[in-house]
């Protein structure tokens, strides 16, 4: 997806505002799409918005806790993920 991409290219050089408007952009286009959003987490935190990082990672992290009930991944791994 293009502007994930842009978005990564942009929080790599530091241009963090932007690059969340970008994964916001690309979310809009493709709503769910985990790897977007952690990109957009890494980057709200990045710049220091930690609670709308944390809202962004709320999925991701009922995500882990769905595969550990169902035992993909040992429920010990949530907490290095920032789970419950």
């Amino acid at each position: 997806m293009a502007h994930d991409g842009l978005g990564q290219c942009l929080s790599n050089r530091g241009h963090l505002d932007e690059a969340i408007d970008h994964f916001q952009m690309a979310l809009n286009i493709a709503p769910g799409y985990r790897e977007i959003e952690t990109n957009l987490m890494l980057a709200l935190a990045k710049k220091g918005r930690t609670d709308e990082a944390i809202a962004a990672n709320a999925l991701d992290r009922r995500f882990c806790e769905a595969r550990a009930e169902c035992g993909v991944v040992e429920p010990r791994e949530l907490g290095k993920r920032g789970g419950a």
